[in-house]
């Protein structure tokens, strides 16, 4: 009798003081659901409202904090699946740091508790990065918080039971047991998993609806071959299948209505645009443009062309009267990020504000409601989901390039080979290969295509294009003597006559240089 009133006061003690080690078993538990349903209110409220995640936010430090060096080392690896295991790893971070609090949140009295909402609110507003300014997000941080700490104080099993004297053995000494869960409480975890992944899904489910297709377009007879290969890509690049690459886990959705651009800085009369203001710019053009990413590798998709409309940026420049001493204009998006281009560049007719793509409302993703598109350099300055534009009197180096990238950040000249595919089969007959080639705003005067490794090569046909501010698809027929096993190669020449440099380099951070290499098989 004496070792089970021995046992159970001590599981008393267990649950009361959280262990000698830390928290029981069910704490733990009941603190990381606590803080799993925290965060889901955040995730459903990152999708209304824009306010970040608090494990978006330690991401995102991390992302700051890790030397250009390890950076490269995991993207080059890893590609997008670096940022979401930075992501994960945050997540992880923040259910164990609810775990940890959990005990003291349940021992907590009610005014304690009061102050335990306001500290954790505090504590994810004073970790923003920069994706939303702390006013907007301290109510939504303040109400994640108060849903933790009810949460844990409601999950979490109540003062104990004390255990009567002379009570019944067996089953109705067992129901006295301060450890057991009753019914209705598990009924309660699991409605609140429930609510949680309802509150997650929902909004990831809108927030991956596909976006309309925009028309092909081409003429010729080069254009109609080169349309007719499977797996060439079309020279304009539909919306939905334009490659997208942000900082961001999850990119913000700007209300049209909310928006502004303010235009301010070392100018004479700062200017505050709205969207609907944009419609009514005069000077509105559409001009085709492809951008590429900087860290897309040797024969990487990470490239697009599109037809983009917009104003030229001078026009708005113009309007707000620079002053002298300008030396670059500053751009700050909605999700924190900032960049620079020269006042060169800025004054560029082909640079625009662009509030359009391929005919239609620019999609999220790609920046709405306006973005800027800058041909010649790589699209990391090509700012998106733009409010703010700085004048400035001193170079600023923007999100990326304090963390070691390029500032410049020009276009190196690239080709592709698309057709036929690396280890692909073909034959027998003529074959056709094809592919792309690009220099930024410098055009695509000549490609070349080796059949034999780089022995020895021949020039290919290049599609005839509107402007020089996009790539160029090319196309060559290829039969030879004998079957076997050949490794194609291409390079490009830009407008001015200058050939790709053919030295492999990584993408980070000046963008990658090498010739994009295949092997086929030629059967008889």
């Amino acid at each position: 009798m004496g070792s089970r009133a021995g046992a159970s006061l001590r599981r008393v003690r267990w649950a009361e003081a959280g262990g000698p080690g830390g928290p029981p078993a069910q704490a733990w538990m009941a603190g990381v659901l606590a803080a799993f349903l925290a965060a889901a209110l955040q995730a459903a409220l990152r999708f209304t409202l824009g306010t970040p995640l608090a494990p978006e936010e330690v991401a995102q430090h991390l992302f700051r904090w890790v030397p250009l060096e390890v950076f490269r080392f995991f993207v080059q690896r890893l590609g997008e699946l670096a940022k979401w295991g930075a992501f994960g790893g945050s997540v992880a971070f923040y259910l164990m740091a609810g775990a940890l609090a959990a005990p003291w949140v349940r021992r907590a009295g009610d005014r304690t508790a009061v102050l335990w909402i306001l500290a954790g609110a505090a504590a994810h507003v004073g970790f923003l990065s920069g994706l939303a300014p702390w006013t907007h997000a301290a109510g939504v941080y303040l109400l994640s918080s108060a849903l933790y700490v009810c949460a844990a104080r409601t999950l979490l099993p109540g003062p104990p039971r004390p255990v009567q004297a002379g009570a019944a053995r067996g089953n109705d000494a067992d129901s006295q047991d301060p450890l057991v869960v009753d019914a209705g409480r598990r009924r309660l975890l699991a409605v609140a998993v429930v609510a949680a992944v309802g509150a997650v899904t929902c909004p990831l489910a809108r927030a991956v609806r596909a976006v309309a297709q925009a028309a092909r377009q081409g003429a010729g007879e080069i254009t109609a071959r080169i349309d007719g290969l499977r797996g060439a890509v079309p020279w304009i690049t539909p919306n939905r299948d334009f490659y997208r690459v942000s900082k961001n886990l999850f990119d913000p959705r700007v209300s049209a209505r909310d928006w502004r651009l303010r235009i301010d800085g070392n100018v004479e009369r700062p200017l505050e645009l709205r969207h609907e203001d944009l419609a009514g710019l005069e000077a509105q053009v559409e001009p085709f443009t492809t951008l590429s990413c900087i860290s897309n590798p040797i024969g990487g998709d990470l490239i697009g062309n599109a037809r983009w409309g917009g104003v030229p940026l001078r026009s708005l420049l113009e309007r707000a009267r620079l002053r002298p001493g300008v030396v670059d204009l500053r751009f700050e998006a909605a999700d924190g990020y900032t960049d620079s281009i020269p006042l060169e560049k800025a004054l560029h007719p082909e640079t625009l504000l662009a509030w359009e793509m391929n005919g239609e409302r620019l999609p999220p993703d790609h920046g709405f409601p306006a973005r800027l598109i800058v041909p010649g350099i790589y699209g990391m300055k090509n700012v998106k989901w733009i409010t703010r534009i700085e004048a400035v009197n001193e170079d600023y180096k923007g999100y990326w390039e304090v963390r070691g990238w390029s500032d410049t950040a020009v276009t190196r000249t690239l080709s592709r080979i698309d057709v036929p595919r690396n280890g692909q089969t073909v034959g027998p007959g003529p074959v056709y290969a094809a592919g792309i080639a690009f220099a930024g705003d410098r055009g695509i005067s000549r490609v070349e295509v080796s059949f034999d490794g780089g022995a020895t090569w021949r020039e290919a046909e290049l599609e005839p294009v509107p402007t020089g501010l996009t790539w160029v698809r090319w196309l060559i027929e290829w039969q030879p003597a004998e079957p076997g096993r050949y490794t194609l190669a291409v390079r490009a020449y830009d407008g001015r006559g200058e050939r790709q440099e053919e030295t492999s380099s990584n993408p980070l951070p000046e963008g990658a240089t090498g010739l994009h290499r295949i092997q086929v098989t030629w059967r008889a």
